[in-house]
């Protein structure tokens, strides 16, 4: 579909039909690739999330499944909490490619949204999936919460899927993805929770008086972070949602 540029229906309409030799040996090049373990998406330069395709490339992390459940809980959970209440401003810190913020911009497009990177070279790739979207978002450069604090703005909602991998689990990771997804974007020191520490230092400065943290976290980090947030919001109510495979995921935090 991708070489041909082609639908899947036009896919099967064509399969008795000889592929031109240009395409041909253009297919067998990408296979060579992806046999020697360069991931499918950045092949093609696309993903699907959450019902839309999103440009991707080695400067940003692949798009997960887990991260679809961490946007849906935020929508929910915005819904429920600030009952229709108006302006709301939303930051997506590490945003990468920029699937969380635009993902929230659509469905909130009378919210005022940020979307934080440390990378240059990622805000590119989010700022084409804003523009393909048609999504309404703000992009800073910048270290976590910094750009953001440096403005002085404050924030309803602070949404992050944040690098949470530990450098002893970094050897042990497929190929595909070890050896191709930037590392800055998956590893966070001894423990992979070194941005959660920072984030939970800066998160008093931004939030609203009335506001909401939504992490995403790997499966063993959900009591730490919850116990991070906590500590940041003494009065807050924090939880800890598991995915669809039962893991701890979310940790949301509501004050």
């Amino acid at each position: 579909m991708h070489v041909l540029n082609m639908s899947r229906a036009q896919l099967f309409a064509s399969f008795c039909e000889p592929m031109p030799a240009k395409e041909h040996t253009a297919l067998l090049k990408l296979l060579e690739s992806h046999t020697e373990g360069e991931p499918l998406q950045y092949l093609t330069g696309e993903e699907q999330f959450f019902g839309r395709t999103f440009d991707v490339n080695s400067a940003v992390l692949i798009p997960r499944p887990e991260t679809e459940e961490l946007v849906d809980e935020v929508i929910k959970q915005v819904q429920s909490f600030f009952e229709g209440q108006k302006p709301l401003r939303i930051v997506d810190v590490g945003t990468g490619s920029g699937i969380i913020a635009v993902s929230l911009a659509c469905a909130f497009p009378d919210a005022e949204v940020w979307a934080i990177d440390i990378s240059e070279e990622a805000l590119a790739v989010a700022e084409r999936n804003a523009k393909r979207h048609q999504a309404n978002v703000h992009f800073l450069q910048g270290d976590l919460l910094s750009p953001f604090i440096a403005k002085e703005l404050k924030a309803h909602v602070v949404v992050s899927n944040p690098p949470y991998i530990a450098e002893e689990e970094w050897i042990g990771l497929d190929m595909t993805v070890r050896d191709h997804e930037p590392k800055r974007a998956l590893c966070a020191g001894v423990d992979g929770l070194d941005m959660y520490r920072t984030l939970c230092t800066q998160l008093p400065v931004v939030l609203t008086p009335t506001g909401m943290v939504a992490f995403e976290v790997g499966f063993t980090q959900g009591k730490a972070v919850r116990d991070m947030l906590s500590q940041s919001f003494p009065n807050a109510h924090v939880r800890v949602n598991r995915d669809i495979n039962g893991l701890d995921r979310i940790v949301l935090a509501t004050h």
